[in-house]
């Protein structure tokens, strides 16, 4: 009898255990991304009173279409202010696509919505940018085919 007690217990943890993971994700963490991704945490420098990095040593820039993703238009580090928050971090290059900021999904917000968040002044943010892609690069493989064309000719 006591056996088959612990058989239940361990059948029922697999299913509790996804399902809290899944409204753990859900609530505190944001949504769950196919793709590498890390969560930064700026802290606001204050001597840094440059405008354009937000006393974080960024820029970010939205409503520019998203490398491969029928479309889609999302943020992206426009500049890594040298000596900024982010540049310390070491953690944030220029081209990356940012996906969230301070807990706000930035994907399909135009420029100026992005300009609206982006700009206010904060202390710290959080921010979460996607590894995989260069927002930069004009796509995937696009140097690739230039250089064969070169190379032909």
């Amino acid at each position: 009898y006591h056996l088959r007690q612990e058989e239940t217990d361990w059948f029922d943890k697999p299913r509790d255990g996804r399902s809290e993971n899944g409204q753990e994700k859900r609530q505190g963490k944001g949504p769950y991304y196919p793709f590498p991704h890390l969560r930064v945490k700026l802290q606001r420098d204050p001597k840094d009173r440059s405008v354009s990095g937000n006393g974080l040593g960024i820029r970010v820039v939205g409503g520019k279409e998203v490398p491969g993703c029928n479309g889609d238009i999302g943020a992206y580090v426009a500049k890594v202010l040298p000596g900024g928050a982010a540049e310390q971090t070491g953690k944030i290059l220029e081209g990356m696509q940012v996906l969230e900021w301070n807990g706000v999904l930035l994907t399909g917000k135009t420029y100026e919505e992005v300009q609206g968040l982006v700009g206010q002044p904060c202390n710290e943010a959080e921010v979460c940018v996607r590894l995989d892609l260069n927002m930069l690069a004009e796509s995937e493989g696009s140097q690739h085919l230039d250089f064969h064309e070169h190379s032909k000719g």
